[in-house]
């Protein structure tokens, strides 16, 4: 398969970005390190701002407001 040929659904995308959303969010819950917690909710934010670009026009009901409420701690 050649990359020009690779094909993402939304689903697909949405569930890859909330994987690690949550990934990224329980991290940041079970350390004491403020730095470490303050780079990991960062990267949970990206994540959710990557898939927010990649998505606006297509988003489902719901899925805006559920994924970004995930990256809070």
């Amino acid at each position: 398969m050649s990359r020009t040929s690779k094909r993402w659904s939304y689903t697909a995308i949405t569930n890859a970005t909330e994987v690690k959303i949550i990934r990224y969010m329980t991290e940041a819950r079970e350390t004491t390190d403020a730095a470490k917690r303050h780079m990991l909710t960062c990267m949970a934010y990206g994540a959710y701002s990557g898939w927010y670009e990649l998505t606006v026009g297509w988003q489902k009901d719901g899925d805006d407001q559920r994924l970004e409420t995930l990256t809070r701690i």
